[in-house]
């Protein structure tokens, strides 16, 4: 099967969005073409990856202009949204062309208006079916379809909707949509074997990524209770924003730096428990992302505390494995509460099975490739047996 993949954004390893694709259709059998709007964040690591971006364009200021310009994207030969990348169709089908790729199916993924704007008016005009991935929602007030055109055309006409946070899922249902698929973030079992604390050796935790900064707070302030538990415990943090943890903190964490990914594997499974320090503000990232360390904690099999808002897309997906495996903290009494508990070998080893066995069954890659790759066939097999029909 050949698909031709759309995203807001390049296929990256160091994107959360880019590098599950990449683990996601590099080696499933696909073969694929990939386009995307925005080359600000990083270049595409895939090699047939090409930016749909002719110019950086203006609306027309006259009003024979502001008609061109919706006359050409009604017409579908290009489109533009205010300072917006301009998409060509025919710069499209020409680079398919040049490839002598010939697609099945498009796999869609847009986080804002903007840009399910501009591809769903790409698609009135190929001629494919596709599906629609949300893996985040860059607007500020969630979707709403009384005043987003874009996501109204994208989804309506997508043969399947996929959404990576039961909060998306809900976001998704305002346009109508009922039937959505839940697939988490897909992760490889790790090579290396996580392993409990020793007794009377030092309990580690780590934490990974983005430093949100109410989280790296609330540790701070538990520094003093952490240091009268009885027993060592060695904070650490991995990732390039070391020099964005508060002051106070700074000195009792020892930062492992940005690495690679084998040294980032060996990290993980060196710990004993993972801190997750957000989304921890009433905010986008809040409510509607999951964020990626998450998936490599539970997947090595490290009990989490977790300091993130209530109602969150991230605490929606945790809640089943708490108390055993994740505990939610809001107070200096609940992240010590929490080292000293995961701190027992049994209850440690308990809390690393559970931690795991949901990973394996909800995350693991091989099974959240097979739920994309089955909508695509889906949408591939309907779209053939309609033209068959007429």
């Amino acid at each position: 099967m050949n698909a031709v993949i759309i995203t807001d954004n390049a296929l990256n390893m160091r994107h959360g969005t880019g590098a599950q694709n990449l683990r996601t259709f590099i080696g499933s059998g696909i073969d694929f073409v990939h386009f995307y709007i925005h080359g600000d964040f990083a270049p595409s690591d895939y090699e047939r990856s090409f930016l749909m971006k002719d110019s950086e364009t203006h609306r027309g200021s006259s009003k024979f202009g502001r008609f061109t310009e919706r006359l050409s994207y009604r017409a579908g030969f290009r489109w533009s949204v205010s300072n917006a990348p301009v998409l060509s169709r025919r710069k499209f089908q020409r680079t398919l062309h040049d490839l002598q790729f010939k697609p099945d199916v498009a796999y869609i993924i847009a986080s804002s208006e903007s840009a399910a704007l501009l591809i769903s008016g790409l698609l009135l005009h190929l001629n494919l079916p596709y599906v629609v991935h949300i893996m985040d929602i860059a607007e500020e007030n969630g979707l709403i379809p009384g005043e987003m055109r874009g996501f109204t055309r994208l989804l309506q006409g997508a043969h399947s909707v996929l959404c990576i946070t039961p909060n998306i899922q809900d976001e998704v249902r305002k346009f109508g949509i009922e039937k959505t698929s839940l697939v988490l973030i897909g992760q490889e079992p790790g090579e290396y074997e996580t392993l409990p604390p020793d007794s009377g050796g030092p309990v580690r935790v780590i934490m990974v990524g983005n430093p949100y900064r109410a989280g790296m707070e609330l540790l701070s302030r538990s520094l003093d209770e952490i240091r009268g538990l009885g027993f060592p415990v060695e904070l650490s943090y991995m990732g390039a924003a070391y020099e964005r943890l508060p002051e106070a903190l700074k000195p009792s964490v020892h930062n492992l730096g940005l690495v690679d990914n084998d040294s980032y594997q060996r990290n993980i499974v060196r710990s004993h428990i993972a801190y997750l320090c957000g989304p921890s503000t009433h905010d986008n990232a809040a409510r509607f992302a999951f964020p990626s360390r998450t998936s490599d904690y539970l997947m090595a099999g490290l009990p989490v505390l977790a300091c993130v808002v209530p109602g969150s897309a991230t605490e929606r997906i945790l809640s089943p494995l708490s108390p055993e495996s994740v505990r939610f903290v809001h107070t200096t009494e609940d992240i010590t509460a929490g080292i000293q508990d995961f701190a027992q070998k049994s209850r440690w080893q308990t809390a690393s099975r559970k931690a795991r066995q949901f990973a394996l069954a909800e995350m693991h890659l091989t099974e959240v490739r097979k739920k994309i790759l089955a909508k695509l066939i889906e949408a591939k097999v309907a779209s053939r047996q309609a033209n068959i029909t007429a």
